[in-house]
């Protein structure tokens, strides 16, 4: 299995996770919701199957919704780790 991988590789009927394009996950456990407009300090990220912390704002998401308009620094990257094992 390759390093990086697309949101539908842990949740591959999920017609969210299928559509996102501009999110990756490191493994199976680390989410990974770069910034891609220069000047840009929000952006929307989709959360896939499981539990996911919040890594800016140290706090824990339930999956499977949107962040709409998530605010991030110039100078941050927003990441989620997952809290728990999907299907658990």
């Amino acid at each position: 299995a390759p390093i990086i991988r697309p949101l539908w590789w842990v949740s591959p009927t999920d017609q969210d996770a299928l559509a996102v394009g501009n999110q990756f996950l490191v493994g199976e456990t680390l989410l990974v919701a770069p910034v891609l407009l220069p000047g840009t300090t929000e952006i929307d990220i989709y959360l896939p199957e499981g539990t996911w912390h919040d890594e800016i704002n140290d706090k824990d998401w339930d999956g499977r919704q949107w962040l709409k308009s998530y605010k991030v620094e110039l100078h941050q990257i927003a990441t989620f780790t997952q809290a728990r094992t999907i299907g658990t």
